[in-house]
C-alpha cells in the first residue's frame, strides 16, 4: 500500500510539470509567429522591427531606405512560411525568400514592404494566403507573367502582386513573386510602382479621380473600350 501510496503521488506531482512544460512550448511557438505581414497597418515605427535585426541595404528608392531580412521570423503572410531558398548556383544572387522594409528617410516611419519569393512551394503559398487574406483583385492582367492589385477595405493600402516564372542564368525556372504592400499615404512610391504590368491601374485612377460617385476598374475599361481603345482589355482578366 506505500509503494502504492508513493507512485501515485508521484504521478499526481508529475501532472503539473507536464502541463508547464508543454504550456511553454506552445508558448514558444506562438511567439515564434507572432509577426505576420498580413497584419500590418501603416505607417509602422521601425524601432519596432529592430529585434529582427533588419539589414541596411545602403539602398535609397525615391525617399525610402531598405531594410532587408531574410528570417523565418519575418517571413510570414496570412499564417503561411515563406522562408526558403531555390538552393541554385546563383541563390546569393537572387533565389533567397526575402523581404525589404521601405523607411521614410524623413520620418523614419515604415510605409511599405516588398516580398520576393523564388521557391515555387512558397511562391505558391504567397499567392494562396494572398487570396484567402485579400479576396478577388481589383486589377488582374496577364498569364504567364501576371499582375494583380488589391486595395484595403480602408483604402489606406494598396497591394500590387507580379507572379511568374524565374531563372537566373542556366539556372532551372521556379515559380516567383514580387509582392508589394504600400500605405496610400506614400503617393510618391505607389506613383513610382504603379508601371511596366500595373500602368493600366494608374491610367485608371487618373480617370477616376475626374470622376464623381462609384467609378470602377471595370466602369473604366468598359468607356476604354467605347473610345475605341480595346487595347485595354488585351490580356485582362478583371471583368472575365
Amino acid at each position: 500500500m506505500i509503494k502504492n501510496s508513493k507512485k501515485n503521488n508521484y504521478n499526481t506531482m508529475k501532472k503539473p510539470f507536464i502541463l508547464i512544460a508543454l504550456s511553454f512550448m506552445i508558448l514558444q511557438s506562438c511567439n515564434a509567429q507572432s509577426f505576420d505581414l498580413a497584419d500590418v497597418k501603416f505607417p509602422v515605427d521601425k524601432a519596432s522591427l529592430t529585434k529582427y535585426k533588419l539589414e541596411d541595404k545602403q539602398i535609397l528608392e525615391l525617399d525610402y531606405r531598405l531594410f532587408k531580412s531574410v528570417s523565418p521570423d519575418v517571413l510570414h503572410f496570412n499564417k503561411a512560411s515563406l522562408s526558403g531558398h531555390t538552393g541554385n548556383a546563383n541563390d546569393d544572387i537572387a533565389g533567397t525568400n526575402l523581404v525589404y522594409f521601405y523607411s521614410n528617410d524623413k520620418t523614419g516611419k515604415i510605409q511599405a514592404y516588398k516580398v520576393e519569393t523564388y521557391t515555387t512551394p512558397e511562391t505558391k503559398k504567397l499567392i494562396t494566403a494572398i487570396e484567402s487574406k485579400l479576396g478577388k483583385a481589383v486589377f488582374d492582367r496577364g498569364q504567364d507573367n501576371r499582375f494583380r492589385i488589391w486595395e484595403s477595405a480602408d483604402k489606406k493600402t494598396i497591394y500590387l502582386l507580379e507572379s511568374g516564372q524565374f531563372s537566373l542564368n542556366n539556372d532551372p525556372k521556379t515559380a516567383s513573386a514580387r509582392f508589394f504592400a504600400i500605405d496610400r499615404s506614400a503617393k510618391d512610391l505607389v506613383d513610382h510602382r504603379l508601371t511596366s504590368g500595373f500602368q493600366y491601374y494608374k491610367d485608371y485612377l487618373f480617370e477616376k479621380s475626374k470622376k464623381t460617385g462609384k467609378y470602377t476598374y471595370a466602369d473604366f475599361l468598359k468607356d476604354m473600350k467605347a473610345q475605341g481603345e480595346g487595347y485595354y482589355l488585351k490580356g485582362d482578366n478583371t471583368i472575365k
